[in-house]
């Protein structure tokens, strides 16, 4: 509701009707979610002491995007809260701790390597910028680590061979996300987490596409004194690490004013920004412009006039363009890429087509091969192809299997329940065809079931006429009686 997406209109108020019901229910990312939506003004009533009391909700639940919001606010003093930087680390720590995002890990970093609300330690500051740089692309995290080389604030000399960690190259920093927008608030700021922005079909049940709310930058980047040079400066690291943030820069403004075209349903806008950036070597920007055009969202390619006058058709035109980026992206290492091309291929292997084979071949073999990756919604496509027998033998047990994948790979226990039913439906299937005699099709088997249970029904209800009309004459008898003997005493 809050997108719009996956077919709903885009409806705030019915959004934060529900992130509100789960926010009271304790779900922590819905108390983050319901209290960014109170502090843009988009709840009707609630201020900004509701969005701290819902915050402090998410702390308590250990929530890591509730403590990095909280630090943040505490960290500058925001909404009503004083400036208190130590219990801003600790919060920003804490959240650290479970390194599930770039900017708490950068947010601990940055108060450590400053000293603000705690000692000064640059060897746990390198620890936390390094986990987010390598793990998450974290922009800010490079460029700091890219300075403290620069101005020899790094721990120690550092031999050029000798690192354990190194960066991520220029086309593999992407923010550790997979699209290029964020759905994170932490209290009305600006984040730099460049995650899930447009939600994406069945890959949508990735990371972080649960939570869409409008991006809030909630790390502390000036906070550091770069005055202080020692002599352990190191040139060849400093370079390595800086041309890399020089590298994310272009495509960083650009993703954002993509994500802001979006917000604002100037779907073209946004491609061709995407697009922008995926030119420039960010592989989830064209992974976006994908799902625009999946989501026939975007009117027109710059390539559709020559395509079209080879005698293709608009539609025919978005879907090759759409795959074409998708490939690239898949190509660049982008698992859930691989996930929309083979919805797209599924999509496109009907009974009419005439490479229907070879398309299903393909979508069963990226769906394969994400699940292997640990991607929910394609071991969840995979037990499903089974179950029906689409494109592939039916096996329940294989099902069953890929099912029982998708439940342990899902980020969110919220997510789990179309994942439970179809394994309880498997589950019913493979009693039934156990139950059927040896050789017996299981869509004969429930053919027979359901045969059974109406004959079931029939009999239960022929027991019910003969028990009524043994009833009803049981009733006459007696009352026949009764009256013979009063007519015999009279």
């Amino acid at each position: 509701y809050y997108w719009g997406a996956h077919g709903v209109q885009r409806d705030h108020v019915a959004a934060a009707h529900y992130w509100r019901q789960a926010a009271q229910a304790g779900h922590g990312n819905a108390q983050v979610a319901y209290a960014g939506m109170i502090l843009r003004g988009e709840v009707a009533g609630a201020n900004a002491t509701d969005a701290v009391r819902y915050y402090e909700a998410a702390v308590v639940a250990n929530n890591s995007r509730g403590l990095n919001g909280l630090g943040y606010m505490y960290y500058f003093g925001r909404h009503g809260l004083p400036v208190n930087r130590s219990l801003a680390f600790s919060l920003f720590e804490r959240a650290a701790s479970m390194a599930v995002d770039g900017d708490s890990l950068a947010n601990a970093a940055t108060c450590l390597h400053e000293g603000e609300g705690t000692q000064r330690n640059l060897t746990r500051a390198v620890e936390f910028y390094e986990k987010a740089s390598t793990d998450w692309g974290h922009f800010d995290s490079i460029h700091n680590l890219g300075r403290m080389h620069a101005h020899g604030q790094y721990p120690a000399p550092v031999p050029v061979h000798a690192r354990e960690t190194q960066p991520l190259d220029a086309t593999e920093s992407r923010s550790g996300q997979d699209v290029a927008a964020t759905t994170q608030d932490t209290g009305g700021e600006d984040t730099n987490q460049a995650n899930d922005a447009p939600p994406q079909g069945v890959a949508a049940h990735n990371a972080h596409t649960d939570l869409g709310v409008a991006n809030s930058r909630g790390v502390v980047t000036n906070a550091v004194d770069w005055n202080a040079v020692t002599d352990h400066r190191n040139a060849g690291m400093a370079l390595e690490y800086l041309q890399l943030a020089a590298a994310q820069g272009p495509w960083t403004a650009i993703v954002r004013a993509a994500f802001d075209r979006y917000l604002v349903r100037d779907y073209d806008g946004a491609y061709m920004l995407y697009m922008r950036a995926w030119l420039l070597g960010f592989d989830a920007a064209g992974t976006n412009a994908a799902y625009l055009l999946r989501r026939a969202a975007v009117t027109s390619v710059p390539c559709a006039p020559t395509l079209q006058s080879h005698g293709w058709n608009t539609s025919r035109t978005m879907k090759l363009v759409q795959r074409q980026l998708l490939h690239a992206s898949l190509h660049a290492g982008d698992v859930d890429a691989g996930v929309l091309l083979a919805d797209a291929y599924l999509e496109e292997a009907v009974a009419a087509h005439p490479q229907r084979q070879r398309y299903a071949s393909t979508a069963i073999a990226l769906y394969a091969r994400a699940s292997q990756a640990g991607r929910a919604s394609a071991s969840f496509a995979m037990g499903a192809l089974f179950e029906e027998g689409r494109d592939v033998p039916r096996d329940l047990s294989r099902s069953l299997a890929y099912y029982v994948r998708a439940a342990s790979q899902v980020p969110h226990e919220s997510l789990t329940a179309p994942i439970h039913l179809a394994m309880a439906r498997v589950r019913a299937r493979q009693a039934i065809a156990y139950a059927m005699p040896h050789g017996t099709s299981l869509d004969e088997a429930v053919r027979m079931l359901a045969q059974s249970l109406r004959a079931a029904a029939w009999l239960q209800v022929l027991g019910v006429l003969v028990l009524s009309s043994a009833t009803v004459a049981c009733i006459a008898w007696c009352r026949w009686n009764c009256a013979a003997i009063l007519h015999a005493r009279a």
